[in-house]
């Protein structure tokens, strides 16, 4: 009998409790489930203590939890041991919650776990306002959403437009990129971030301070763009990333490091797979203390795979001691090997040098040698502007000494024109051939010439009144070609 009294008690109690909750509150509380109730007091306030497999029904949510206090203004509760809380929207799970009714907020503490259908949120701490449908974090969290882990100090997440908003601290981690960035929003598959961003991938470190990331389809990035390869560091303002092509698009003020003394400058690079094209100002920059040498061109072509380098079209080569043009010049053995294909010319000074293919040579950063392998052609001009000495030959081979012209070698076949002048109206053509000539300088002009091997020599004098004796074929060895400097 009395333990029928005691049951019927409780029951009545529970009912008057939960109707005058119902008029005094905004949202109304409904305990479905319970093992028992008591009455305690904490700190002069008055609590009901649910216990045991406790169901409340609140807001829009089910709570179920092994423990629950609601204090007499039905303001505060409080809830903990194996807390779940859900509804079609969320599932949390936590060690413990505090329920702030006047501010719509559920404080979530150790151990949370908030599911949703987009993502898993762990954390310590966390806020919902079930009104607003906002979840919160402000002492660190971790996210897993669709093979991307985000961790980050704070957390902003709008369940109505599945928008997220990370601070500080914030890493990104995908399948192919890590993203560490002070300030990250995401929609869907959309994150932008802004601050201090380092973006890791593959063998690849990326700084900038503002991007734009599209899974699996772009990444956009500016401000401070800073790209760190394995061998090279590339600056731009903007970087467009193609992700499904492997194709990157940098724009604006680009500037490639290869190593301390080899620059590249441009305003547009485009990478796909293995090959890297510069346009629009493209500039190759070969730095030394000496003579540095700029490289212009209209495009400049890389190629990873073989470590091929091509500039093409209105080449022009400028130093302090040299000048030179063709229509593709190519890089070799990290850019210690210049190619200068078709039509290639070089200046030194007032020495002019021709031949189908010129091969310079550079070692400790300075010119080291120069080989012409067919048709090379030497022209300085004599005292007067109107004639010019001339040597030409099968092969040439030459040695630099401090960026200047040391010595030059034309063999096989070697033929040499040059003018010396008796008075004003008489100058001396002399005419030499042999196996092989020596050419020494001094400051980038021939000083001497020696003839070695099957020396023939012939010497002439031309009236220069009478211009009708000055033929070309007199005045001119066969492929003489007087071509316009860079300057000019």
């Amino acid at each position: 009998m009395k333990q029928d009294i005691s049951i019927k008690t409780i029951s009545t109690y529970i009912a008057i409790f939960f109707f005058t909750q119902n008029i005094i509150c905004q949202t109304p509380i409904n305990v479905i489930q319970s093992n028992t109730l008591s009455q305690i007091i904490i700190n002069d306030t008055t609590f009901q203590k649910f216990s045991g497999n406790v169901i409340i029904e609140y807001s829009d949510l089910t709570i179920k939890c092994d423990t629950i206090l609601i204090d007499e203004d039905k303001v505060l509760m409080q809830g903990w041991g194996n807390t779940t809380i859900f509804n079609d929207t969320i599932h949390c799970t936590t060690d413990s919650m505090n329920i702030l009714q006047f501010e719509n907020n559920i404080i979530l503490y150790k151990n949370t776990i908030v599911k949703t259908d987009s993502m898993i949120i762990y954390s310590d701490e966390m806020e919902y306002n079930y009104k607003q449908k906002i979840l919160k974090y402000f002492k660190g969290g971790n996210i897993n959403m669709k093979n991307q882990n985000i961790t980050s100090t704070e957390l902003i997440h709008d369940l109505n437009t599945e928008i997220s908003h990370f601070n500080k601290n914030v890493s990104f981690a995908s399948s192919e990129y890590i993203i560490e960035t002070e300030s990250m929003t995401q929609k869907n598959d959309i994150i932008s971030f802004i601050g201090n961003t380092l973006i890791t991938h593959e063998n690849t470190n990326i700084y900038c301070n503002k991007g734009l990331f599209q899974k699996d389809i772009s990444l956009e990035l500016s401000n401070g763009l800073l790209v760190e390869l394995e061998n090279e560091t590339i600056k731009s303002e903007n970087l467009k990333r193609d992700i499904k092509k492997n194709a990157n698009y940098f724009t604006k003020n680009i500037h490639v490091t290869v190593d301390q003394e080899t620059h590249i400058v441009g305003e547009k690079l485009t990478q796909i797979d293995s090959i890297s094209q510069i346009t629009q100002d493209c500039e190759i920059q070969l730095l030394s203390e000496e003579d540095s040498i700029f490289i212009t061109g209209e495009l400049i072509e890389i190629d990873e795979k073989s470590d091929d380098v091509k500039v093409i079209d209105n080449v022009i080569i400028e130093g302090e001691e040299l000048e030179g043009k063709c229509s593709v010049m190519e890089f070799i053995l990290d850019y210690k090997v210049i190619h200068m294909l078709s039509d290639p010319v070089l200046w030194f000074t007032d020495v002019q040098i021709t031949g189908d293919t010129i091969i310079l040579f550079r070692e400790s950063n300075q010119l080291d040698s120069i080989y012409i392998p067919k048709n090379p052609f030497i022209i300085s001009p004599h005292d007067s502007l109107y004639y010019y000495n001339q040597i030409k030959g099968k092969v040439l081979e030459g040695k630099f000494l401090q960026n200047k012209i040391d010595y030059m070698k034309v063999n096989g076949n070697s033929k040499m024109k040059y003018f010396d002048n008796n008075d004003d109206d008489i100058i001396g053509i002399n005419n030499i051939e042999s196996g092989n000539l020596k050419l020494l300088f001094s400051n980038n002009n021939v000083k001497s010439v020696l003839c070695f091997d099957q020396i023939e020599s012939n010497h002439i004098e031309i009236d220069t009144t009478k211009k009708h004796e000055l033929t070309t074929t007199l005045m001119m060895l066969e492929g003489f070609k007087l071509i316009n400097r860079v300057t000019e």
